[in-house]
């Protein structure tokens, strides 16, 4: 509940979010944070949905349906960490398994969903 606040009016963190999570509560943080587009490892804004399944290459995401992909939101330095250690390894690290978008979060991010 707590963090829900926070992210809701913006509020800086002190500690990792994921720290101070039950494994129960990681995916409600993680919609959250999709939601808010605050980084779901540090809370840290400004911050990018991160594609988890690879859409493709070649392939122009302005006109790919986005629903039943799964993402995350990542800071710059969290998102470029993602890059480097592969995105299997990246969700292993920090207990994220990564949430379907749907058509709140594809509102939110203006994604399409056609």
């Amino acid at each position: 509940m707590l963090l829900d606040y926070a992210v809701l009016h913006n509020i800086g963190l002190s500690v990792k979010p994921l720290n101070e999570l039950e494994p129960q509560e990681i995916a409600h943080w993680e919609y959250q944070c999709l939601m808010n587009k605050c980084c779901v490892i540090c809370g840290k804004r400004p911050s990018d949905l991160h594609h988890l399944d690879t859409i493709g290459q070649g392939v122009d995401r302005r006109k790919t349906n986005h629903l039943k992909h799964r993402a995350v939101q990542l800071c710059r330095i969290h998102h470029q960490d993602a890059h480097s250690l592969g995105i299997e390894t990246f969700l292993q690290k920090h207990h994220l398994t990564g949430i379907k978008i749907d058509e709140r979060i594809a509102e939110v991010h203006r994604l399409n969903t056609r």
